[in-house]
């Protein structure tokens, strides 16, 4: 879907593939340039949203969920096949991809490779099929993007098991724990991130989990009480 026929984006005029050393002025230059919307180009760029906020006058759009859900940006497949390929040619036996928001975009990229991309999530699942023979219901804890792609959700439903996620104001937390201004991806694993992944994952057990998923690469450094895990 592009920006001109989702109703709940204004065109973009301006995006940028930022890293996390661009500063605030950077950004306020963006939106007096003209642009609606700013797109960061990497998930870490999410920890400036608070310097940031003062600063700009437009929507800082999570890319992980603008990705997911092919709402606003290119579609990022080129770029990975493209990778893909390099590392093919050098000759490996398999590619690994160790982010979980960019498996929604696997299947795409396996059918253009000659050797096979190992899937993270296939493995996350299979592995919970072996060694918790018991547990039929998984909860994930994943960014915003990972959970509305469903690739979660398709693999372990062709393996017999239900996936419970957050709820909208849980999900938030989770969000939080991850990129927010004391989130893992700046640099924290304690603290106001293992609050809200310690709640989250207390939410999803109240809703029958038997066990979580930690969805998100950085997640398992986060610092939780040995009760929690």
């Amino acid at each position: 879907m592009t920006p001109t026929e989702n109703p709940a984006f204004r065109t973009v005029v301006g995006i940028m593939a930022a890293c996390a050393s661009i500063d605030s002025w950077m950004r306020a230059h963006l939106a007096d340039k003209g642009a609606d919307i700013i797109l960061p180009g990497m998930t870490e760029v999410l920890v400036l949203v608070d310097v940031l906020r003062s600063r700009v006058s437009v929507p800082l759009i999570d890319s992980n969920l603008a990705y997911a859900e092919h709402a606003v940006g290119a579609d990022p497949i080129i770029a990975m096949l493209a990778t893909c390929k390099r590392l093919e040619a050098n000759g490996p036996n398999a590619v690994v991809i160790p982010c979980n928001t960019a498996h929604a975009f696997v299947s795409s990229i396996q059918r253009q490779l000659d050797i096979s991309i190992v899937n993270m999530l296939s493995e996350v699942i299979a592995f919970a099929r072996e060694k918790m023979p018991e547990v039929s219901r998984l909860g994930l804890l994943a960014t915003a993007g990972t959970i509305t792609s469903r690739v979660y959700h398709s693999t372990a439903e062709a393996a017999g098991m239900t996936l419970l996620v957050p709820d909208a104001s849980v999900q938030a937390r989770v969000m939080e724990s991850i990129c927010g201004a004391d989130g893992v991806k700046a640099g924290f694993n304690s603290g106001a991130c293992s609050s809200h992944l310690a709640a989250a994952i207390a939410h999803l057990r109240d809703q029958g989990a038997q066990a979580v998923i930690l969805g998100c690469t950085e997640q398992p450094l986060i610092e939780l009480d040995a009760e929690t895990r």
